[in-house]
């Protein structure tokens, strides 16, 4: 009997394909929720060793946060999926009259507005995982700091792949008032994430140089 393999390839081979989903959103959802998973380890990996019994009640609270994130992240790259199939579907409709003209842009509009949310959403998630990395490098179970490290790399990776897919949806919209509106939203998601990241990866390796 084969042996059953642990990473399931059918998501990666879709991605490889020619087919326009999954794309670059629900990869940045993916990674997000990857990097959720590693920060859920680290904690996992605290909780109950008597050496950390000071600082359990913090660890588990990230723990339960991270886990809602991871969830959350791995329904958006489902979501993100749908919604881009429902703008293309929307491009498909007809165009022959000017009420199937109209219907067509009505509808292209929506899938395109759901098309933006969807990975703002991601980004956001992806903001609030990195904040969590900082705590977990400090006090979490130093045996594991490298996989925070990496977490805090994808968290950040993933929230910057988001902003781009909100970008090029946003070229698409002739809506001045919701562009500007989610231009402004996103720049707050990314302000300082950079740093943060920079800052939970020399952390870590402060851990490192000190073991």
């Amino acid at each position: 009997m084969a042996e059953q393999r642990l990473i399931d390839t059918r998501f990666l081979d879709a991605l490889a394909s020619s087919e326009p989903t999954p794309g670059g959103g629900s990869a940045a959802a993916l990674a997000g929720a990857i990097a959720a998973g590693l920060v859920s380890m680290v904690c996992q990996l605290t909780l109950g060793q008597a050496r950390f019994a000071a600082v359990e009640e913090e660890i588990r609270q990230v723990l339960s946060r991270s886990e809602e994130l991871r969830v959350r992240l791995t329904m958006l790259a489902e979501e993100d999926m749908a919604v881009y199939g429902a703008f293309a579907q929307a491009q498909r409709m007809p165009r022959r009259t000017e009420e199937e003209r109209k219907q067509r842009a009505e509808r292209m509009r929506a899938a395109l507005v759901e098309c933006t949310l969807v990975p703002m959403r991601v980004a956001e998630a992806c903001r609030e995982l990195l904040s969590l990395c900082p705590l977990v490098v400090e006090k979490g179970n130093p045996a594991a700091v490298t996989d925070v490290g990496v977490a805090a790399l994808l968290a950040e990776a993933a929230l910057r792949g988001a902003g781009l897919q909100v970008l090029v949806n946003l070229k698409w919209l002739k809506d001045p008032a919701f562009v500007a509106e989610q231009m402004g939203r996103l720049q707050s998601i990314q302000e300082g994430t950079a740093q943060l990241k920079e800052d939970v990866v020399a952390a870590v390796e402060g851990v490192l140089q000190g073991q």
